[in-house]
């Protein structure tokens, strides 16, 4: 199964509390997620590759995409979702930085126009 790939401008993302932290969840398709990694939009096809190493082996995965950013999501279900979120750097997640300017987006400003 390919991880499903979706526009996180058109979901609704909650904040809840899991492992001790506040953390980034999603309801989608009656499936709850939980958020495991973000990274510049750039390297969504490593993110995604990633993604589908992890539902060849039976984890649902979602993928979602905003202006500058995509994010890995992990199923709630899924009983290593403790161990992922506990210790991220044991996962082989690609090594790539996000970047400055996606961190703190701003939208464009409409543009003044005369009359």
């Amino acid at each position: 199964m390919l991880p499903f790939v979706i526009d996180e401008r058109k979901i609704l993302i909650f904040k809840f509390w899991f492992d001790n932290k506040v953390q980034d969840g999603l309801s989608y398709q009656g499936e709850l997620f939980c958020r495991l990694h973000t990274l510049d939009l750039q390297y969504r096809p490593q993110l995604y590759h990633f993604g589908c190493k992890l539902s060849q082996q039976g984890t649902s995965i979602v993928i979602s995409s905003e202006v500058n950013t995509c994010s890995l999501w992990i199923s709630l279900r899924d009983p290593a979702i403790k161990t992922m979120l506990a210790n991220p750097e044991a996962l082989d997640l690609p090594e790539v930085p996000l970047s400055p300017s996606s961190e703190s987006f701003e939208p464009p400003q409409p543009e003044e126009t005369s009359y």
